[in-house]
């Protein structure tokens, strides 16, 4: 199930729609010919899921159905192999951005998927629930001047090191809220996190732009660091849902994703 309906039904098939090409808007569940990714190659397509040219004009013409040839998705690995085999310098900007952003973005969709978890062991409402990706975005607020000036102060290297320090404690102290049952230790695990990924924010694009030597190369560097954003935050929700057993039950608790929040962690400090 995991493999089949989460990961190739859910989540690959919409990375593929906007990556290689949507068949058409019509909700499937499975079959040939509603809401696949398809290439716009036809004898590709017909491997994937059929002859599209014996489909009706209805799903033919259908006006949610695109076609881009994979060429993004060509593009983008072309893009991330350059970067990689640039040498040791390409190779070191490769891991630096993909780890930098991953993080931040495994973190933070992180938070939101643990709010279903938070209502199921609080008893908490739906917006009760979300109170702890609501701390997690207000501490942008709170966080984004001063980590500016500790940037400012102190350089990259010390900021950067401080916001994975401070990350591992809201992690803990969310896993913490856990066996304490108490709903306002989760609020504020999520908060801490908040800062940590604030300061990670701060960091990241000016030191992504310099690693690729400013300009345009360095604007090129950021936008792949956006592509390793969107895989971290692709993953977050389906690690979790894998480490808690598929399915949130009016029994888990916070503590029953404590691998998870251990793997979250281990990714700060690596």
């Amino acid at each position: 199930f995991f493999i089949n309906y989460q990961v190739n039904f859910m989540y690959w098939r919409y990375f593929m729609w906007n990556f290689v090409g949507r068949q058409n808007d019509i909700q499937g569940h499975g079959e040939i010919e509603h809401g696949n990714w398809i290439t716009g190659i036809n004898f590709i397509d017909k491997m994937l899921v059929g002859d599209q040219t014996l489909l009706p004009s209805e799903l033919r013409d259908n006006k949610g159905r695109n076609v881009f040839y994979g060429l993004p998705l060509l593009l983008g690995l072309i893009g991330l192999f350059w970067q990689a085999g640039r040498g040791k310098r390409g190779a070191r900007q490769f891991w630096v951005v993909f780890m930098l952003f991953f993080m931040i973005a495994f973190v933070t969709n992180f938070a939101g998927s643990m709010a279903i978890i938070a209502k199921s062991q609080f008893e908490a409402s739906n917006a009760m629930a979300q109170l702890g990706t609501l701390a997690n975005f207000l501490a942008y607020a709170f966080m984004g001047v001063p980590a500016g000036i500790i940037l400012k102060r102190k350089g990259y290297k010390f900021t950067s090191l401080a916001a994975v320090v401070v990350g591992i404690v809201g992690v803990g102290v969310q896993l913490l809220s856990g066996y304490v049952a108490s709903f306002e230790v989760y609020v504020l695990g999520a908060f801490i996190a908040g800062f940590s990924m604030t300061m990670l924010n701060i960091v990241v694009n000016p030191m992504l732009n310099t690693l690729g030597g400013g300009g345009n190369k360095g604007n090129q560097l950021v936008q792949l660091g956006g592509s390793c954003s969107s895989v971290g935050g692709t993953l977050a929700p389906i690690l979790l849902g894998y480490l808690i057993g598929g399915q949130v039950t009016e029994n888990t608790s916070v503590s029953d994703a404590a691998p998870a929040m251990l793997i979250a962690m281990g990714i700060f400090a690596v």
